[in-house]
């Protein structure tokens, strides 16, 4: 938002005694900073501010009009001829007077009209480089002083600021609440809203206020305005100029009049000409499937359903508060007007932004209003400037309710203790209290609890955490201290404590080549549905779009949609990684909900860059499985889990597998079901896997022993056995032969193939043996070899390779 700096001074006069108030703005989120006013220097300088006195028709000619301008203790009075018949007794304009004003780089000099002569003439914006039409005469208010030099009046407002603010904070999109926020950080007293007094006219409205059958609560506002002038009026100078600071000008008199009262108020008007409304008749109702408006006789736009509107019985008039739609839009021709604002309960449905593509733009500004009893008093001042501008006679103010009650904002039930614990410093009970007050908060004590309400215009506090975030803002961030948390740092060291270090996980992937990503936990359902087709999931009310929906329960998404990403920009070797939360739907947890932390990967393309020197091949399953059981390793569990085959939803049925840790199911691997890669545009077969990493350290018990100074003896045996037999049903039984030997048996290659019978495999297995008090015996060594092969061929029918 970006206004004037004179604006916030007439609102908060003493304001211009605070040197630092930009610095507590920062505070609270405001963030501010001036930027240039790049308008050209006026044609005229030193025209000088003066007040009408008089007014005399020329004896000599009737269409000159001669003007008495009071110019201050200095200049006097001077007089101005002029054909402009637009001006009254105590008007302030601005006059470029003889021998003192520049214009175009020459003094201003007297001119003799029909036998009189003019000491000058009035200044209009073209003079001002400030409008591109002459005789659109500049109008001031009336605390500028007679006799002020206008070109220094404009240097001392020239300064412009633009804030940026939070955007939760709905009530600093005006220059009243920016106003109001920036007295209550610098402890000044409040800007009052403009209360302007207008004479009582008892005469009736003519239009007619409907609202549709729906259970919003809304509350409609409006009057009347009739015989008003549109054509030959000029916005005052203070308003044009403090409107063009904020980029919002345009050419209709009225649609300025309402941007004005918007940017300084945040309440919205709608203007329509009563003359174009057919039998003078409005309806507040929702819009209609494939329902649109026409901005222009060219332009059409399509409404989303249940958009409020405003109506005119086929003929839209309003939605989202927008100019620029054809039927009683308002011109300079316009006689009769209607004024109308509308009011909302807090938590209204409509009060939710929502994005309108207009034009190529988005507008989100609220333009609605929640507070009903501040409505009366705006549209008083709204009349009060219409009337003075453009004249007319106003009607009597009717208002129309819609299921509306007035609502006090929450109360919120604060624990101080809780504000110490998250802080980390103790703020005295008092103090906090202190704090809010200034706040204009309220605060009551029911049952030995404190219940703190906010102001009116604080809709952003809903919950406790927003008060406590109140506080930290007024309290000061610097005072409080900086300290980290109290943690305890992993070693590789045996620890009773048994802490958990996903970092060290993640530093063993990264060193591996990997690249963790972050992706959302909202997700396409449509996807989910491929790895959980029967599961129901965690739906999100207020999603930000379909495709975003619903929680995730994989972190296999968010790598998909990865892999296809960068394939599309031809990634030939990829390695990705994940962390984070799932969520799941359970009726045993608080809340319904169950949260796990997951650890994903996936692998696709090559193992490594392409090179002359040596073939490249693609990731398999092993390469994934090789992983796993090194990250299982960097925590002494390698020997407490075992992969076996079991079919999961989105993976080749051939190709998947559970990894299970004493029994105990914790993840899955295998190869991305073609279907599914076709689905994400993938190419490249993907291998990935997913597991509990907290599980890792479920039974997380280390044995040590000593190391043998005598040497060990290895041997090797090739075996062939059906392939539905899993590799460590062998090794398992090869432990329970040898259970009385000190042995390490691990496999170290499969075979399919070549003078491999069809529906079997080889398996290679090797055999480290070793003594802590004698050297072994070759025929030792060799008969528990022999024990082994005949215990696998009575158990499996394995046959000994050759």
């Amino acid at each position: 938002m970006k206004l004037g700096e004179e604006w916030l001074y007439d609102l908060v006069p003493s304001l211009r005694n605070c040197v630092n108030f930009k610095k507590k703005l920062l505070q609270v989120g405001i963030e501010t900073h001036y930027v240039p006013d790049l308008i050209s220097p006026p044609l005229v300088s030193n025209a000088i501010v003066g007040t009408i006195t008089n007014i005399l028709v020329h004896p000599k000619n009737k269409n000159y009009m001669i003007y008495l301008v009071y110019l201050g203790n200095f200049f006097l009075h001077k007089t101005i001829i002029s054909f402009l018949k637009i001006f009254h007794i105590g008007d302030k304009v601005l006059v470029a007077i003889s021998n003192v004003t520049y214009y175009k780089n020459s003094f201003v000099t007297n001119v003799e009209i029909f036998g009189k002569i003019s000491e000058g003439f009035f200044c209009d914006f073209y003079m001002l480089n400030r409008g591109f039409k002459k005789n659109d005469i500049v109008f001031l208010s009336k605390n500028i002083s007679n006799g002020e030099n206008f070109s220094k009046y404009l240097l001392k407002n020239a300064r412009i600021i633009k804030f940026e603010c939070p955007s939760n904070r709905i009530d600093l999109q005006c220059v009243f609440g920016l106003a109001r926020e920036i007295a209550i950080i610098n402890q000044l007293s409040l800007p009052q809203l403009p209360k302007k007094k207008i004479l009582k006219n008892f005469k009736k409205y003519r239009c007619q206020i409907d609202f549709e059958d729906f259970s919003e609560h809304i509350n409609y506002t409006f009057r009347e305005i009739h015989n008003l002038d549109n054509k030959n009026v000029f916005l005052p100078f203070l308003i044009q100029e403090r409107l063009r600071k904020c980029d919002l000008m345009f050419e209709n008199v009225l649609e300025n009049l309402v941007h004005y009262l918007f940017l300084e108020t945040g309440h919205w008007f709608h203007i329509f000409d009563i003359d174009l409304l057919k039998k003078q008749k409005i309806k507040v109702r929702l819009s209609k499937k494939g329902e649109c408006v026409y901005i222009s006789s060219k332009k059409k736009i399509y409404l989303q359903e249940n958009t409020l509107i405003l109506s005119n019985f086929e003929q839209i008039l309003s939605f989202s508060d927008m100019f620029e739609i054809t039927g009683a839009k308002v011109t300079k021709n316009t006689k009769n007007l209607f004024i109308g604002t509308m009011d909302f309960l807090q938590e209204s449905f409509f009060l939710k932004k929502k994005e309108i593509f207009f034009l190529k733009k988005i507008c989100t500004n609220l333009k609605y209003n929640i507070c009903s009893y501040k409505c009366l008093n705006i549209l008083d001042y709204f009349t009060f400037l219409i009337l003075k501008i453009c004249g007319g006679t106003e009607t009597t103010v009717f208002m129309k309710l819609k299921n509306f009650f007035k609502k006090n904002t929450k109360k919120i039930l604060v624990n101080f203790k809780k504000i110490n614990n998250i802080l980390g410093v103790k703020i005295l009970e008092k103090k906090i209290v202190h704090i809010l007050k200034k706040n204009f908060f309220k605060y009551t004590f029911e049952n030995n609890l404190v219940y703190f309400q906010p102001p009116y215009w604080r809709l952003d506090i809903l919950i406790e955490e927003d008060i406590i975030g109140e506080i930290v803002s007024k309290f000061g961030c610097h005072k409080i201290p900086s300290l980290p948390f109290k943690q305890n740092s992993y070693n590789s060291s045996i620890q009773l404590n048994n802490v958990i270090s996903l970092s060290r996980i993640k530093s063993f992937l990264i060193n591996n080549g990997y690249f963790e990503i972050i992706s959302y936990s909202f997700i396409n359902p449509k996807f989910q549905k491929f790895f959980f087709p029967n599961q129901k999931f965690l739906v999100i009310k207020n999603p930000i779009s379909i495709e975003m929906s619903v929680m995730r329960s994989t972190l296999w998404i968010g790598l998909l949609n990865c892999v296809a990403y960068h394939q599309n920009r031809q990634y030939e070797h990829i390695r990705i990684f994940e962390t984070g939360l799932c969520f799941f739907l359970d009726d045993t947890k608080n809340l319904h909900v169950r949260q796990e932390d997951y650890l994903a990967c996936a692998i696709s393309g090559f193992v490594k860059t392409k090179s002359w020197y040596s073939t490249n091949r693609n990731f398999d399953f092993y390469d994934m499985k090789g992983i796993v059981e090194s990250i299982f390793d960097l925590f002494g569990q390698l020997k407490k889990i075992h992969i076996s085959p079991k079919i999961f939803h989105g993976l080749k049925s051939n190709c998947s597998a559970g990894i299970y840790i004493s029994n105990q199911l914790i993840g899955k691997i295998g190869i991305l079901d073609s279907l599914i890669s076709e689905k994400f545009s993938i190419t490249q077969p993907v291998i990935l896997f997913e597991i509990l990493w907290k599980k890792i350290f479920l039974k997380n018990s280390f044995i040590v022993r000593p190391i043998s100074e005598l040497p060990k003896i290895k041997r090797d045996i090739s075996i062939i056995v059906k392939e539905d037999i899993m590799s460590s049903q062998i090794v398992n039984m090869c432990y329970q032969i040898l259970k009385n030997d000190n042995v390490e048996i691990f496999l170290y290659d499969m075979y399919h193939g070549e003078k491999i019978q069809k529906g079997y495999k080889s398996l290679s297995l090797r055999f480290i043996f070793e003594s802590f008090k004698k050297n072994l015996v070759e025929n030792q060594i060799s008969k528990k070899i022999q024990n082994c092969i005949l215990g696998l061929k009575n158990e499996f029918q394995a046959i000994l390779r050759d």
